[in-house]
């Protein structure tokens, strides 16, 4: 009789979980709700924002006094990002804000780094190719040596599998005499040969020290990073780009965001605000003029225009409806009480993902409790014997409901009055 209930019970869990993980699914798969965030751009010629609100087919570009401008005209104020339509009709500025414009120069200070949550929450390697980062070639050359840092530096050949361990003792001295304590937390880089040079890794520490690690003519470089007082590297990205201006973009555990300047190790903080590295998508989006930093927190956009010195020029901030504000989204809060997802936007990892939007659920599973309650009396089925169904309905909803269904563990009475199945 008790594994009969426990095996009950797992079975109700399991069909509750898998109602939860599906339900909500086919919902907004039959519903979808699609939003578009405006995208921003900053003019050199107006010295204002430009936004580009809608989707590509249907989109419209206004500056900040509601004036309207087409695609072409919009290309042609800021010629920074849209110098290859600029050049093929011959329209392209040879000066724009005392600023020379050449396409090479144009090429090399346009790039994009992001940082996402499911790139922080994510495995990390076991094992990080040691590239040479000064090689007698003209192009890098991908190593047989390959490495992790635990309780000591350890390199292994990949070809036989062995241990180096002369090269893992010079690299683990190195370490020691800067003051590097084993093993390693994270490591940051970019493990392949395809760029234009290689500035090994950044490396924390045991103790939340940061360094920088790499092999320079087949001998260990160490550097240690100082950080500003209480700041804890989170997740590094590594830009090793012609433009050479920085080593890379960090976040910290206080959600900060820092550039490292390329040879001086100094590091600049830029004022970000509204960031969560667990949740938010950032991106640095940078031209020969300016950066932009754009923060995304689902229907929520916030937009920092820098510039080449990194102040702050302007602000922007704007949403759209979330779909949990559409009528699909209320009706959803109403009939599910909870989500269950086997994999989230902000991991790498699969693990069960529980959401739960308000309470309104609540009013709903009195009423399902409710109906079932009257069912049970109208069939005649015993209550008291029928009070565990009850309380999952009460508390699961649609997906106790089906559970129930599913199961059918209630009881008929006799004619005395006695319960039986």
């Amino acid at each position: 009789m008790k594994k009969t209930l426990i095996l009950k019970l797992l079975l109700t869990i399991v069909i509750i979980a898998m109602a939860s993980i599906y339900l909500p699914e086919f919902y907004w798969k039959t519903f979808p709700h699609r939003y578009y965030l405006p995208r921003v751009a900053y003019s050199p010629i107006l010295n204002d924002l430009l936004i580009t609100k809608g989707d590509f087919k249907k989109a419209r570009i206004l500056d900040l006094n509601g004036n309207s401008y087409s695609s072409k005209e919009y290309e042609a104020l800021v010629p920074q990002t849209a110098f290859a339509q600029l050049v093929f009709i011959g329209q392209l500025p040879d000066t724009v804000n005392g600023v020379h414009f050449t396409v090479p120069e144009l090429r090399k200070n346009l790039f994009r780094i992001n940082f996402e949550p499911a790139e922080i929450d994510a495995i990390q390697f076991l094992m990080y190719p040691l590239i040479e980062s000064k090689p007698n070639r003209a192009s890098l050359s991908f190593p047989h040596e390959f490495f992790c840092i635990k309780r000591e530096f350890q390199v292994v050949d990949s070809r036989t599998n062995l241990v180096l361990d002369n090269m893992s003792s010079r690299y683990s001295l190195a370490l020691i005499d800067r003051g590097f304590k084993f093993p390693a937390k994270e490591m940051f880089g970019n493990p392949t040969t395809r760029k234009p040079f290689d500035e090994g890794y950044f490396v924390i520490d045991n103790e939340d020290k940061f360094y920088h690690i790499k092999r320079i003519e087949d001998e260990p470089f160490v550097r240690k990073i100082n950080l500003p007082d209480g700041v804890k590297v989170v997740h590094m990205v590594v830009a090793e780009r012609d433009l050479r201006e920085f080593y890379g973009f960090f976040v910290t555990e206080d959600n900060r965001l820092f550039m490292i300047e390329n040879n001086t190790y100094n590091l600049v903080e830029l004022p970000i605000s509204d960031y969560n590295y667990k949740t938010s998508l950032l991106s640095i989006n940078a031209d020969i003029l300016y950066r932009r930093v754009i923060i995304i927190n689902d229907n929520k956009i916030s937009v920092l225009i820098l510039d080449r010195n990194y102040k702050v020029i302007t602000t922007f901030k704007d949403s759209v409806t979330h779909k949990d504000e559409t009528t699909v989204g209320q009706v959803a809060s109403f009939i599910f009480p909870f989500t269950l997802q086997f994999t989230s936007v902000n991991s790498q990892y699969i693990n069960l993902y529980p959401s739960i939007n308000g309470f309104n659920f609540i009013i709903v599973n009195i009423i399902l409790s409710g109906l079932f309650l009257l069912f049970l009396i109208i069939r005649k089925f015993d209550i008291k014997s029928s009070i565990l169904p009850i309380a999952i309905i009460l508390v699961t909803g649609i997906y106790g409901v089906i559970a129930v269904s599913v199961l059918r563990d209630f009881k008929k009475k006799n004619s005395t009055g006695v319960s039986n199945e």
